[in-house]
């Protein structure tokens, strides 16, 4: 999915656009500050939509915010908070807490840069959250199958 959204544009009268911050199949993650609430910043997920998966990622996206936390971005012992969620135009857009630094992916690229291993402690640690969050999202009634697990490096 190219970048749909430029820095500097607004959203909603509130969230502005700083850069884009990932990418993965089914979106678009983007840094923004949150003009409501004076130096916040938040992460933007971005959905496009499918007829196929709207309606479950709309489920899914309610039962996350009716619980006031992401599962999907481990990070124990306090998962990211979702704040907001909203439709404009032809994508979905999910607001939560932006967690600073390198994901697994980033780590792994800079440790072959660097001709060393991640320490199996760490890649354990990582592993754990990511099945605590997976475990947690389909013991849900309904269920919520995620698509694009990402897992900030803690």
């Amino acid at each position: 999915m190219p970048q749909s959204l430029q820095n500097g544009e607004v959203l909603r009268d509130r969230y502005m656009i700083r850069e884009q911050i990932g990418q993965g199949g089914t979106g678009s993650i983007y840094l923004a500050e949150d003009n409501r609430l004076e130096g916040r910043l938040c992460a933007l997920k971005e959905v496009e939509h499918n007829r196929t998966l709207h309606l479950s990622f709309r489920t899914g996206t309610r039962t996350i915010l009716s619980r006031g936390f992401c599962p999907c971005a481990p990070r124990p012992p306090e998962p990211a908070k979702v704040s907001d969620f909203f439709s404009d135009g032809p994508r979905d857009y999910l607001v939560m807490d932006y967690v600073p630094g390198k994901d697994l992916r980033e780590r792994m690229l800079d440790a072959r840069r660097n001709k060393t291993f991640l320490s199996e402690n760490e890649v354990l640690r990582w592993a754990v959250q990511i099945s605590d969050a997976l475990n947690y999202l389909h013991q849900q009634d309904p269920p919520i199958i995620h698509r694009d697990i990402r897992s900030q490096a803690t």
